[in-house]
């Protein structure tokens, strides 16, 4: 299948829905900079792929709601998809309405709040990383650990993306990490989504992680 590309939010509408979640789509070192300014790096492409062997089902994303859709849901999206490698059932509905939603998406601190609170048990938390921290090394280890990664990446100047993040494909510095998003699996090649991932919203490689292990974790593949 084609990689798929993400759909372009206008400059009006993205100064309105910052930083909401992209809509469903249509079928080398730098100096550090603010990631709270636009952004003009490299979109990656998420290429659609069948489920890996033992993975949870993939949620359905909500529809956006407002006047420009600037209430994106991608951000309980991923936090339904985290939960289902924990043995949760919780639809991304049920999660908006416990509070996984901002009124300019759902933000790094909001979405680590909500599990924080409706899911403690997990010890989840919102975290981010040095500009120059291996953010590859990062992903593999939390994953080897079997601890699903909830990542953020720019998909335009000022528009970002949740995805839960579940194995990575391929050895050495380049491989595809393999995501959750709109009720199916994607790969993103590693060296497209370094820097959108760096530069997202609410700091360097914004992220959402728990403490505890998933009963799953033999399906978090990781190549090396």
């Amino acid at each position: 299948m084609p990689a798929l590309r993400f759909l372009p939010c206008g400059i009006f509408l993205a100064l309105l829905c910052l930083p909401a979640c992209t809509v469903a789509p249509e079928l080398e070192e730098e100096e550090p900079a603010s990631t709270e300014s636009a952004y003009f790096g490299t979109i990656p492409d998420m290429v659609p792929i069948s489920a890996p062997a033992g993975a949870v089902a993939s949620w359905a994303q909500p529809d956006s709601e407002g006047a420009f859709d600037q209430y994106g849901y991608c951000g309980a999206t991923a936090a339904s998809n985290l939960l289902r490698w924990y043995g949760k059932e919780v639809a991304p509905r049920r999660a908006i309405d416990d509070g996984c939603w901002s009124y300019v998406g759902t933000t790094p601190s909001t979405l680590a709040a909500y599990l924080r609170d409706k899911h403690s048990e997990l010890d989840c938390s919102y975290r981010t990383l040095d500009f120059y921290a291996d953010g590859l090394a990062t992903l593999r280890r939390s994953l080897e650990a079997g601890r699903p990664v909830i990542i953020q990446f720019m998909t335009g100047s000022l528009n970002a993306h949740w995805v839960t993040a579940i194995g990575v494909r391929g050895a050495g510095d380049d491989p595809e990490i393999v995501v959750m998003s709109w009720a199916g699996f994607y790969t993103l090649q590693w060296s497209r989504l370094q820097d959108a991932w760096r530069r997202a919203w609410g700091g360097y490689y914004p992220h959402v992680i728990c403490d505890a292990v998933s009963p799953l974790a033999a399906a978090l593949h990781v190549d090396r």
